[in-house]
């Protein structure tokens, strides 16, 4: 969106242009290349985008595999998940942890959430004191996306 002076001006060149029946190029529009470009000249161009997107498609497609081998493994870790604590001892810990009710908390109830965490402190500790942080999926434009859907095509296709 333009503001300002940028705005008043091209507000001006559009109602110039408007007046005139002219259509008026929107801000930030990359001109057409002119009409005279040899044919050989956009040939080379295309094929150096088609070798650009090939090489993107095979980065995409090693990474996707990846992906895959750790998406199942941590499908299986959340399937084998059992708990360490129950929703009661959850919400008893919560409620001695939360500001708004220090006051009504007494001795006994931090001793039992103490006890608690004491007794969850293996479960809860990581052997490594770092989180797992998972790869995030690039992501892809439309094109990108139904190439990747036809090769796959293509390759079932093959193995039948």
């Amino acid at each position: 969106m333009l503001w300002g002076k940028a705005k008043t001006e091209y507000m001006r060149e559009y109602m110039r242009h408007r007046r005139a029946g002219q259509r008026t190029k929107r801000a930030g529009t990359v001109a057409k290349p002119a009409a005279n470009v040899p044919p050989q000249t956009e040939l080379i161009e295309a094929r150096k985008e088609i070798g650009r997107l090939h090489k993107r498609l095979d980065e995409w497609l090693q990474f996707d595999a990846a992906y895959d081998v750790w998406l199942h493994e941590a499908d299986k870790i959340v399937k084998s998940r059992k708990g360490v604590m129950t929703r009661a001892q959850w919400t008893h810990l919560m409620h001695c942890l939360h500001p708004d009710h220090r006051k009504q908390v007494t001795a006994e109830d931090f001793d039992r959430a103490a006890r608690l965490i004491i007794r969850l402190k293996l479960a809860l500790l990581n052997e490594q004191q770092e989180p797992t942080r998972s790869p995030k999926k690039p992501r892809l434009d439309w094109e990108d996306m139904m190439r990747r859907r036809a090769a796959k095509k293509s390759t079932h296709r093959l193995a039948r």
